[in-house]
């Protein structure tokens, strides 16, 4: 071993801070590779050991204390994710079903409404099942409803004849794990609807809950209007980009943004498109803005809001008389929103 190893250690420590992340990721990544759960002292004891040890390693000498420093403080970032990851579950324990239920009366609080190409997607919390004692019922579960349903919003409190299961397993090793997914959501069934269900009262929660369901409503509300205002893939690439609510969506389209890899721009919209337009209209306002007389004789504001629209849906709408598919479609719109097309 080089005699100058513990020395070299000591330089840039100014940067262990930017590597302090990479530990918490490495602790993180430990935790949900292993088989079995581990005891919930294990991190904390991790992290306190690595702490002792680096209170004792003031007694030594400069060179010992360096690497005993460097080695320490690795052990306390990947403990210290470890620990995190340990404790996030911890806390998000909850009953999840064993097995079939249903069909059962079912009641709960809508705390979202999904929009899907054939029907709703609500997640349900306060359950209750019946036949199904307090101890063993889910905090939360996510029930698809077909067919035509009442005009059902977030913080009603419903109730449904449902055939609800315990969340599926991975398809394949390796593969997308769907219950750990909705174990970290806190869903602990998901399930079917039989028939209609009933609405058994209005929202009735805090200020805090019902300024929640109100955003809900209204995201709820406008990706219906986008949908119903642009029907089929277009509508529900647009609802999606505009609202984040990737429901509407058909499985056609999914797959072909999958296999060209625009998957993600989905995933992202919502946020990133409204900045994207925002900042379009801040800069071509302020670009109207330097022109005095285009600015005290011209309306720059409503100018600098409509530049990007009507472009985009005359080229959205032409694409689809020429019987473009979805992923055309939503390539061409980006490229307007953009500036590229």
């Amino acid at each position: 071993m080089d005699r100058n190893a513990p020395r070299n250690l000591g330089f840039g420590r100014e940067l262990w801070v930017v590597w302090c992340p990479v530990g918490l990721a490495v602790g993180i990544g430990i935790y949900f590779s292993v088989l079995d759960e581990p005891p919930l002292w294990l991190g904390p004891a991790v992290m306190i050991g690595a702490l002792a040890c680096w209170l004792a390693s003031h007694r030594w000498r400069n060179d010992q204390r360096r690497l005993a420093t460097t080695i320490l403080a690795i052990a306390l970032t990947v403990g210290t994710g470890f620990t995190a990851a340990q404790f996030r579950t911890a806390g998000l324990s909850s009953p999840v079903l064993s097995g079939r239920i249903g069909p059962a009366t079912t009641t709960g609080h809508v705390e979202r409404v999904e929009i899907f190409p054939n029907g709703l997607r609500l997640r349900l919390s306060g359950v209750r099942i019946s036949g199904l004692g307090p101890h063993k019922t889910p905090a939360a579960v996510t029930v698809r409803l077909r067919g035509e349903q009442p005009a059902v919003e977030a913080g009603n409190w419903v109730q449904l004849r449902a055939v609800v299961s315990p969340p599926s397993p991975p398809v394949a090793p390796g593969s997308f794990d769907f219950q750990r997914k909705a174990y970290f959501n806190g869903i602990g069934g998901i399930g079917f609807g039989i028939g209609k269900l009933s609405i058994l009262s209005a929202s009735q929660g805090t200020a805090f809950e019902e300024l929640k369901y109100l955003f809900a409503r209204f995201r709820t509300g406008l990706t219906k209007r986008i949908v119903e205002a642009v029907p089929g893939p277009v509508g529900g690439v647009a609802a999606a980009l505009m609202t984040g609510e990737r429901g509407a969506v058909p499985e056609s389209a999914l797959k072909a943004m999958r296999d060209s890899g625009l998957a993600h721009l989905l995933a992202i919209s919502g946020l990133h498109i409204g900045l994207v337009a925002g900042l379009l209209f801040a800069g071509l306002r302020a670009a109207l803005a330097l022109a005095p007389p285009m600015a005290l004789r011209h309306p720059i504001k409503k100018m600098g809001g409509r530049n990007r629209h009507p472009r985009c849906l005359r080229i959205c709408h032409r694409r689809r008389r020429n019987g473009a598919d979805a992923t055309g479609i939503f390539n061409d719109w980006i490229g307007a929103v953009g500036g590229d097309a």
